[in-house]
């Protein structure tokens, strides 16, 4: 008997995110219009999507003043009963991609950061020096506790793998910081950004229509879905909001 997992077998993409919203100005997601784009243009970018078998990276976050994260795409995940209250922001049309592929695709998940936690706000010039040494030993913790020998100089050396990719010392910042959001945490639906359970992937994400588990789209696309489908020669499961309801 397999035992009850809350881990997500699949990560979905919504494809209809309104439309001229400056992403730098939503601090929370109870500020994004609530006009997501229409359904017809929502599923031509999904087919769009499926055909060029890429997820673009168009996205930036600000964390900070003057600091902003690189181009990334996204995927959440959700569980399939709560997809419904991320459509009313982001539309009714979802790709949904293998959990296997995404782990492997470097994809990561966001890590949510409140406002009131950020070490070097609201502090005076001590506070500021013994929280920056406490974030370093911490920092230093991490990476001695992943296998990372520290050099007299101070670097880093990283631990021997399969194919090793080296970064250069700037590296590790700039990677955390594309993987940050600042939003404070909340119960109520729309007040914390926390709820969209994001994972993101620096730069574009390439497929196959294997790695594709399924489609969400409304009912009366299903007709030009099969079509197109067939003409493509996929097969992939097709979900609809009236089905999701019911589970």
């Amino acid at each position: 008997m397999n035992e009850p997992t809350s881990i997500s077998n699949i990560y979905w993409h919504f494809t209809g995110s309104p439309k001229d919203v400056d992403w730098h100005l939503i601090t929370s997601p109870a500020q994004i219009p609530k006009n997501p784009k229409p359904d017809n243009e929502a599923f031509e970018i999904l087919i769009k999507i499926i055909k060029s078998k890429k997820l673009k990276a168009s996205a930036t976050e600000k964390i900070l003043e003057g600091i902003e994260t690189d181009k990334f795409c996204c995927v959440t995940d959700i569980p399939l009963k709560d997809l419904i209250i991320h459509s009313k922001t982001y539309g009714n049309v979802a790709i949904g991609f293998s959990a296997k592929r995404i782990h492997r695709s470097f994809f990561n998940p966001v890590l949510y950061l409140p406002k009131y936690s950020l070490p070097l706000q609201q502090a005076d010039a001590t506070k500021k020096i013994s929280i920056k040494i406490r974030a370093i030993h911490d920092l230093e913790t991490f990476f001695l506790n992943c296998g990372f020998d520290k050099f007299k100089d101070g670097s880093w050396k990283i631990p021997v793998i399969a194919n090793p990719v080296i970064p250069d010392k700037s590296w590790f910042p700039k990677y955390f910081i594309d993987h940050l959001k600042i939003t404070d945490f909340s119960e109520t639906v729309g007040k914390s950004f926390y709820q969209e359970r994001e994972w993101r992937k620096i730069k574009d994400f390439h497929f196959t229509a294997e790695d594709i588990k399924a489609i969400i789209i409304p009912t009366e696309f299903l007709e030009r879905a099969y079509d197109f489908f067939s003409n493509e020669k996929l097969s992939i499961p097709i979900l609809t909001w009236e089905l999701i309801s019911k589970t």
